[in-house]
């Protein structure tokens, strides 16, 4: 057991896949229910970068807030793309989701009842995804600046990056793609800067999140994709978006509220004005970002209370 600050933090294997081990960092709660719920993070990064352990350093303020509640966070890495294709990525999360059921009660103490997916970004698109994969879905989800497909248009514009980079040639970015499955870009963060920002800036992201064209195998891509197969017994879910945000248009999260609504799922949009990608650390002490993390705790003590 490692301390990060006064976070205590187990690591286990939760999945094995050939040569790759794929883990997950759990934190448990210092005054904790046994068994206690569990909340699922998981990391964005457009499926190319970031690893388990960003939550609790970029967002230490939220894993704070929710083990004072009484939560078990589990934060797990997952393959990334282009060296894994978007069906393993979305295998692994619910692979991760299904193992807190299975394993969790005894490793760490969890409720097997009483799961919630959270992901920001394209974790968000993860964690909707374990809404309707997961074998024993979650008992409720959330999505900060997340997005519901790869296939929409707005992952095909080119993508103006505001800060002046080097242009490297497809022929460079070849090279820093590796040969095997990689499950974080620590160490490497920046050679997965260089390949997100390609793909975005060339139109070509969903391309290589997906492994191929996404219209060439568009009944499987759409198969993995949470817009297109929220039904009846979905998850209720939690939606904040930025409406400012530049990288996941605010229209996902829309777009996802009314597929909600038209299957009468319980479910709240919360709207960040001004915010872009990224809100909940680039604007923290804004009082309309303060506000949208007290949303998601009152969601989930609705739907997944410590003490019952």
């Amino acid at each position: 057991m490692r301390k990060i600050g006064q976070l205590k933090k187990k690591t286990f294997v939760y999945k094995t896949t050939g040569d790759c081990r794929i883990l997950a960092d759990v934190f448990n709660p210092s005054v904790a229910k046994n068994p206690s719920p569990v909340i699922l993070w998981i990391h964005g990064g457009s499926f190319i970068s970031g690893s388990r352990g960003k939550f609790a350093t970029s967002r230490i303020s939220h894993l704070q807030g929710f083990l004072s509640e009484g939560y078990t966070v589990v934060s797990p890495d997952y393959r990334l793309a282009p060296e894994t294709s978007l069906p393993a990525i979305c295998e692994d999360a619910v692979d991760a989701c299904n193992w807190i059921h299975t394993e969790g009660p005894e490793l760490f103490q969890a409720d097997p009842e009483k799961i919630a997916a959270v992901g920001y970004s394209a974790g968000g698109f993860l964690a909707l995804h374990c809404g309707y994969r997961a074998v024993r879905k979650p008992k409720v989800v959330v999505s900060l600046s997340g997005y519901g497909d790869v296939l929409g248009d707005w992952t095909k514009e080119p993508f103006i990056y505001k800060y002046k980079e080097t242009e490297l040639s497809p022929a460079e970015i070849r090279t820093l793609v590796g040969k095997s499955a990689i499950t974080s870009s620590k160490g490497c963060a920046n050679e997965r800067a260089q390949i997100r920002r390609y793909l975005r800036r060339t139109g070509t992201w969903a391309e290589g999140v997906c492994g191929t064209n996404p219209e060439s195998k568009h009944d499987l891509i759409k198969s993995l994709c949470p817009l297109y197969n929220i039904s009846d017994d979905f998850p209720p879910t939690l939606l904040v978006h930025g409406e400012a945000d530049t990288n996941v248009p605010y229209r996902q999260s829309l777009l996802l509220a009314e597929e909600l609504a038209r299957h009468g799922i319980d479910h709240k949009l919360v709207p960040i004005p001004d915010g872009g990608h990224g809100f909940e650390t680039k604007m923290a002490s804004d009082p309309k970002v303060v506000e949208s993390f007290g949303e998601i705790l009152r969601f989930l003590r609705k739907y997944l209370p410590v003490n019952s």
